[in-house]
């Protein structure tokens, strides 16, 4: 049995909470690697807002945070930023989720909040509980959803793996028409609908086209 869980939470001191400071700005985690022996989580995330200033002034209090260094941010458009970040293990979120044998697909920072989509295997709801005790310890659970899914459920583990960005400018974009010939719908039109610039929409769109192409297609070649 595969067990997905859906969390939502407000981590205590930790630097995903000044999200809260800044309306309609995100941080979706891209990648990720930690190094227990060094006491060191590296992760990349790319932070969008309709103000570029909120992004630099987000960045500004990453810096003063504990615990925290940035190593580099560069700003790929006006409205999204990468930023590299090292961080103490043994403070994070990561490091109960590695104990409690889970797996991370999915980490997204809004309002303050940290959202995780992560899948435990073989887990009991005995294991579920531990995980959900030790997360109450260190952060406000808003909400904890589980699901449970067959073993034989491949796609949870395929990778590489849609953000949830990608996938909502990607199903918008197909429901609006613009992968149609002709387009139903405009690059302006549909970064209108989003809310978000020309520059981000095609980011993302292409981003999550060439992990389609590469996962689906070249990946079935391979086998072929």
């Amino acid at each position: 049995m595969i067990t997905k869980l859906s969390l939502e939470l407000e981590h205590y001191g930790d630097w995903t909470v000044f999200s809260e400071n800044f309306d309609k700005l995100t941080a979706d985690s891209v990648y990720f690697f930690t190094n227990p022996s060094s006491r060191l989580n590296y992760e990349i995330f790319h932070v969008m807002s309709s103000k570029q200033d909120n992004i630099v002034d987000f960045i500004r209090m990453i810096r003063r945070s504990k615990d925290i260094r940035v190593i580099k941010y560069i700003f790929i458009s006006k409205n999204l930023a990468e930023i590299h970040l090292t961080g103490s293990y043994d403070s994070s979120i990561r490091k109960i989720f590695m104990e409690r044998m889970s797996i991370v697909k999915n980490l997204s920072v809004k309002d303050g909040f940290e959202n995780y989509i992560i899948y435990i295997v073989n887990g009991d709801r005995d294991l579920i509980r531990e995980l959900y005790e030790d997360l109450k310890h260190v952060a406000k659970i808003k909400s904890f959803i589980i699901e449970e899914y067959a073993k034989d459920s491949n796609y949870v583990f395929s990778s590489p793996l849609l953000s949830k960005r990608e996938k909502t400018i990607l199903l918008e974009a197909y429901k609006e028409g613009y992968f149609n010939y002709p387009r139903n719908i405009t690059l302006e039109k549909l970064s209108n609908r989003l809310g978000i610039s020309k520059a981000v929409t095609n980011y993302y769109l292409r981003n999550g086209i060439r992990k389609i192409i590469r996962n689906y297609l070249i990946q079935d070649q391979e086998y072929c």
